[in-house]
């Protein structure tokens, strides 16, 4: 059997995306793509997380987005194409709770 010698975890990175404002169709209104900042970002699985809206072009699973860290505006990315599927990421609900709890502790240090 080999020897380990450094052991690294799998990267969790998905991709590098601008951040557009775009995507389903309420992300798409002009007023979030003009709040937009075109920031480009290097985007882990722990950011994503799933959206849907009246539209039933997400399908049952929804949409992937992400949350731009600079200006707050979402946009979406194409699940298939990065691996990343909708149905395995935790609700938009979910992500903003956690991103609450992790500003709310790093305020009381």
């Amino acid at each position: 059997m080999p020897k380990v010698i450094e052991r690294c975890e799998p990267s969790s990175v998905v991709g590098t995306f601008k951040c557009t404002g775009g995507g389903h169709p309420v992300l798409s209104h002009q007023s979030n793509v003009v709040k937009a900042c075109g920031s480009t970002l290097e985007i882990s699985l722990h950011q994503l997380f799933r959206t849907k809206d009246y539209d039933t072009c997400a399908g049952p699973n929804g949409y992937v987005t992400f949350m731009c860290p600079v200006c707050g505006v979402e946009t979406d990315i194409s699940g298939g194409q990065y691996q990343v599927e909708a149905a395995n990421l935790r609700s938009k609900e979910e992500y903003v709770r956690i991103l609450q709890a992790e500003k709310d502790m790093h305020l009381r240090q």
